[in-house]
Order: structure tokens, then sequence, then C-alpha cells
């Protein structure tokens, strides 16, 4: 039995999201520029992850995914492990390579979304959250250049501004896409915050 077209759209746009709040939300406490970790900061953040792929994965039971989405499950909970068992920096760094390959298998299930897509007969069909201004682009959706543009920015500011900032932003460019403003609106607000974020930087002293 095919899995609903709208489960797959669904689940998409899920994937999408998760992506998004990970690498410009969770990563950037886990760099390793930062010599302490704000472990309850991260912790908690991890755990939600960890709860919402479960979701995530328990609704993709009848999608027919490939093994990337409970790959990405396996190492968010074992980062969530490290950082809530381990305080050296080497269990940190563990850490950050888990959540990043969490980033890089949450791509490919995305794929793998699009590849059941076409096997079931709904057309071509590609994540359109790759490149970032090209004709694939889809104006309901935060597109790579503004989101990496608007995490460059949060990571300008004092260390203890960049998760709130960062949410802000990233926050302000879905409510571009959902509003349907189309690519050049979210690149002029990704620019313009990067543009000021020296300044912004200055008043947060």
């Amino acid at each position: 039995m095919n899995p609903p077209l709208d489960l797959l759209l669904g689940l998409d746009r899920m994937l999408g999201r998760t992506h998004d709040r990970v690498a410009a939300t969770l990563l950037p406490h886990l760099s390793s520029s930062h010599r302490v970790i704000d472990l309850p900061l991260v912790g908690g953040r991890l755990d939600d992850l960890c709860r919402e792929l479960d979701v995530t994965g328990d609704l993709a039971g009848a999608a027919e995914l490939g093994p990337a989405l409970g790959n990405a499950r396996a190492y968010a909970w074992r980062a969530l492990a490290l950082v809530g068992e381990g305080s050296g920096r080497d269990d940190h760094d563990l850490a950050r390579r888990c959540v990043i390959e969490v980033v890089d298998q949450l791509c490919a299930a995305r794929t793998d979304v699009a590849a059941v897509l076409c096997d079931h007969g709904f057309g071509s069909w590609s994540p359109r959250w790759r490149g970032w201004a090209g004709p694939a682009a889809s104006p309901a959706q935060v597109i790579a250049f503004s989101r990496v543009t608007a995490t460059c920015a949060a990571a300008l500011l004092p260390a203890g501004s960049r998760a709130e900032y960062a949410e802000l932003f990233l926050s302000e460019l879905h409510d571009l896409a959902r509003t349907r403003s189309g690519r050049w609106a979210q690149i002029r607000y990704a620019c313009r915050v990067l543009v000021r974020a020296p300044r912004l930087r200055r008043a947060l002293g």
C-alpha cells in the first residue's frame, strides 16, 4: 500500500525544519571554539531533538524509507548520552561529531523521501532546500544561503546571546517563507542582519 502523499510531503517539511534547527541552534553551542559548553542548554536541546526524531520516525513507519532517519535518531541519542555522562573536551567533541552526523543523515532522509515519492508515481521530486537561490528554490522554504548567512550573523554576537538570536533570525526567515515573500526577501533579510551584527554585538556588550 502506497504511503499517502500528504504523509510524505509532511515528512519532508518536518525533516527540513529539524535540520535547520539543529544546524542553527545546536551545533554552534558545541563549537570547538567554546571553552565551556552550556551543558544544561545543550542537553535540553538534544533531549528535545531525540524526542522529535522518535515521533518523526514513528510517523515515517509507513513511508518505506531507507536507514538514514534511524541513523539520525541513533546519533542524536548517542550525542545526548555523551553530553549527559561526559564532562571532558573529548566527549564534547565526539558529541559534536554525532550532531554533525545527525545533520547529514537528515539530508539523506529527505533524499529517501524524494525517492519514495518518485517510486510511487508522484513525479520527479527533489528536496528544494538545496542551492542558495537557484530556480529550484521554493519560496515556501528557507533557502540555504539565507540560513547560513543568518547563522553567521548570530555567530558574530557575544556567546551568551548567540542561541537566542540564531533562533530569532531563523524564525524570521521561516515567517518570510510561510508568507511566500520569495527567496530574495529572505536573502535581503539575512544580509541585513549580517551587516548589522557588529553593531548589535557592541550594543549587547
